[in-house]
């Protein structure tokens, strides 16, 4: 929970993004979930491919000046 909470606290107060998200794989563990719903951070989830690894392309495509915290 803390770690979610200084990022968002460093994109607000350093980088001035009123809207932080965190982009993470959909296999994450659920104290994500939990700390983002706490703190209002948007939660971009990433699905996995057939070998339940995380699709990297997509991950990547979803990362933008908003993204405070990758997983």
């Amino acid at each position: 929970m803390m770690a979610v909470k200084a990022c968002r606290d460093f994109a607000r107060f350093e980088r001035g993004i009123d809207k932080p998200e965190i982009v993470l794989p959909v296999s994450a563990h659920p104290a994500f979930d939990k700390a983002a719903s706490y703190f209002r951070v948007k939660l971009i989830h990433i699905p996995l491919d057939d070998d339940a690894r995380v699709n990297i392309r997509k991950m990547k495509s979803a990362i933008s000046r908003r993204t405070c915290m990758v997983s």
